[in-house]
């Protein structure tokens, strides 16, 4: 094998510290960026408002601590001269941190500043061969106010980590700042998991796979895109968000506690029935995102690094069991497959009875768990975090993602080349409705189940007003006459 490794200091070879396999997961993400680099797919941004007195020196060293600590970011990826790509640790990597001083625009100015600024970082996109796979950018907006921006590779890491990021961030930064040095436990290595990985029987995850998707030839068609694409320039991917109330929050939480189920179970519960209804399709197929963390790998709920797979999940709906009932199976098929997590998308494809180069979904359902409580970003000098916010996208056109908080959410990201707006909130509509009906009544059959908003009923009833009065004294064939004479 040979390596080819930059000639400059940071990357050189003397500068090496550990070379091994990608995973599954960054295996896929590799091959889409260098695929499609256009695209942006797995380009993410974290932005979020320090307000306070920051320390901008002590901030940017924290950062620099941050690295040192966590071996995945410093690290770039080869796949150029190579048997199969792996992925280089570098013993000392350097962070900067540019500054920006946009004291002198109004609000309104900075805020279209901003944007226009995420836009051309994403536009930029990163040199996956050269390490660190990140750009970090504080923005001052007045004296006591700064926007931070975190522009990274989804390759590094998945939102698990993000928590544990910022705590050992804003653990060296007091640190730092009270000039006191932290002694915390050396971080668990990423390349532990690879080794993990390696452990795993593939012959008995071969088994599983092929027989969950034995007799399913041909992925399920979303039939809500759009069947010709527009003459206008394509925009990219958009996002809708809606946030349910406090009472449908509070009614789906109860609902989840009373029946042992999980949120993740509702989504993609909810999500099975309504593309089995757009398709009219019984046995539909989508997919869905994991931790991927598996129990029994010591130290792994503090690793950083990239840990989730997409896995697909076959569902065959009956009309005639009640929802209940097809929520807890979907729960029990979670349970099973979770032992075989680790298996790659590629691989289960080339398992499936579905022709190879055909995907075996279009949609993907996220349930992600993983919020950061804007008070970690307290510290001693009232420096508080505000206004946190992820911005990515994957290759996938549609993807129907939910997430907890004081009220539950749904989000939908999609191609706006190959779905309409209306569509995307029609179809936000279509889950809040059969999701109260799943709450209320969930010994309901499924086939009962309604998915049309108020709005879209009354549209409906309103189109089949056609009544007709007829003279009850004659036949069908002599209104026929009649209507003839009428209208010959």
């Amino acid at each position: 094998m040979k390596l080819e490794v930059s000639n400059n200091n940071k990357n050189s070879r003397q500068n090496i510290e550990d070379i091994y396999p990608l995973s599954p997961m960054q295996e896929g993400m590799l091959f889409e960026s260098l695929y499609a680099p256009e695209d942006g797919a797995y380009f993410e941004q974290i932005t979020c408002t320090f307000q306070g007195e920051l320390d901008v020196k002590s901030f940017e060293k924290a950062w620099q601590q941050v690295v040192n600590r966590h071996a995945i970011f410093r690290t770039a990826f080869i796949w150029e001269s190579v048997n199969q790509p792996v992925q280089i640790v570098y013993k000392k990597v350097d962070i900067q941190i540019e500054f920006k001083d946009w004291r002198e625009l109004l609000p309104s100015q900075q805020q279209q500043q901003l944007e226009e600024f995420l836009v051309e970082e994403r536009e930029k996109g990163f040199q996956l061969s050269q390490a660190p796979l990140i750009r970090l950018y504080l923005l001052q907006l007045n004296e006591n106010q700064h926007q931070f921006i975190w522009c990274h590779h989804h390759i590094l890491l998945d939102g698990w980590s993000l928590p544990i990021v910022f705590k050992d961030l804003f653990e060296f930064y007091q640190g730092i700042v009270a000039g006191v040095s932290l002694k915390l436990r050396p971080a668990v290595k990423y390349r532990n998991y690879i080794g993990w990985l390696k452990q795993q029987k593939k012959d008995l995850a071969q088994e599983f796979w092929q027989q969950q998707f034995k007799g399913f030839t041909a992925p399920t068609p979303l039939v809500v895109d759009k069947l010709f694409s527009d003459s206008e320039p394509d925009i990219g991917y958009q996002e809708t968000v809606v946030f349910l109330t406090d009472e449908q929050t509070l009614a789906i939480t109860d609902f989840v506690k009373k029946h042992k189920l999980t949120m993740n179970n509702i989504l993609q519960g909810v999500w099975s029935l309504l593309l089995s209804r757009y398709s009219q399709e019984n046995d539909v197929v989508f997919g869905t995102t994991v931790s991927g963390r598996p129990p029994s790998l010591p130290g792994v709920e503090s690793m950083v690094g990239l840990f989730i797979n997409t896995l697909p999940v076959r569902v065959q709906v009956n009309e005639d069991d009640d929802v209940l009932s097809l929520l807890q199976e979907l729960q029990q098929q979670q349970i099973e497959s979770e032992q075989y997590a680790y298996c790659s998308l590629v691989e289960i494809q080339g398992w499936s009875d579905v022709p190879r180069g055909t995907s075996l979904f279009d949609s993907l359902v996220v349930f992600e768990n993983y919020p950061i409580d804007a008070t970690s970003g307290e510290d001693d000098g009232n420096l508080t975090v505000e206004n946190f916010r992820g911005i990515a996208h994957t290759n996938f056109p549609l993807v129907i993602a939910a997430g907890p908080g004081e009220r539950l959410w749904f989000r939908v990201s999609y191609d706006s080349g190959r779905f309409e707006t209306e569509t995307i909130q029609r179809i936000l509509g279509h889950l809040q409705t059969l999701l109260s009906a799943i709450v209320k009544t969930p010994q309901t059959k499924i086939k009962e189940l309604p998915i049309l908003t108020t709005i879209e009923t009354q549209q409906l009833l309103e189109q089949n007003q056609t009544k007709t009065e007829f003279t009850v004294n004659q036949c069908i064939h002599q209104l026929f006459e009649s209507q003839v004479e009428k209208t010959p």
